[in-house]
């Protein structure tokens, strides 16, 4: 091992066979044990055919051994990455549900990204902060508004715009109430763990929030009365 542990070639092969057992992980179960398990094997045998020639004093048969496996390896990673098996994320045990994204920035692209540095240039100091000042304000009214209504109670003392609320009676299933507020045209997220509705909160929220916090209120009580049909059982989901 002393013999080759200074070369740039093992240095790299190692490095190599590190990145590639973290980032299989994130493989697609269909190609995490087939394509995900070809290239970790194939950078395997290449660090072990490097020690192995800087261990032998006739290397040829070694080094024509190694230019084979680095070829394989290296149509290996071409299939990975014309498969886009490198890009694709999936993370399945966050509390926010299953997270699945083609891209590395997900839901966050870089025209978003522009757009929100050029409207706070607009808005300059001042107006950010009465736009926060508002939006703080409307959480707090959202907050108490739903805690007012019985068998429900916000998860937490949400600090920001981002509130959740779970249930707190049996016979109002928050699932269920998820979907009695999409049958009234509201846009619902949810988290798994805990079960809950979450609401992400902006100023387009200002104006509708009597109506929201009736129909949520509606919900609840026609749940409480039977004459809401039971849940979809929808899976909770980040996008």
């Amino acid at each position: 091992m002393a013999q080759t542990e200074h070369l740039p070639i093992y240095k790299r092969t190692y490095d190599l066979c590190l990145y590639l057992e973290q980032v299989v992980r994130s493989f697609p179960r269909y190609q995490k044990y087939t394509l995900g398990t070809d290239l970790r094997d194939a950078a395997r045998r290449v660090l072990k055919l490097v020690v192995r020639a800087g261990s032998r004093q006739n290397k040829v048969d070694v080094l024509l051994e190694l230019r084979e496996t680095l070829e394989e390896l290296k149509v290996l990673l071409r299939l990975g990455q014309d498969a886009h098996a490198f890009q694709k994320f999936d993370h399945a045990e966050w509390s926010g549900g299953r997270m699945i994204t083609q891209t590395y920035v997900g839901t966050r692209p870089g025209g978003a990204i522009a757009a929100a540095w050029a409207v706070m240039h607009h808005l300059g100091e001042a107006g950010y902060l009465e736009i926060s000042r508002r939006i703080l304000e409307m959480s707090r009214a959202y907050v108490d508004g739903i805690n007012a209504i019985p068998g429900l109670r916000v998860v937490g003392q949400p600090h920001l715009s981002i509130v959740s609320y779970a249930s707190t009676d049996p016979a109002v299933p928050i699932a269920a109430v998820a979907d009695r507020l999409r049958s009234s045209g509201w846009l619902i997220g949810m988290t798994r763990e805990p079960p809950a509705i979450v609401t992400m909160l902006s100023l387009l929220h200002e104006p509708v929030r009597e109506e929201y916090l009736g129909d949520l209120r509606q919900a609840v009580e026609a749940l409480r009365q039977g004459t809401t049909a039971p849940a979809a059982q929808a899976q909770a989901s980040y996008s």
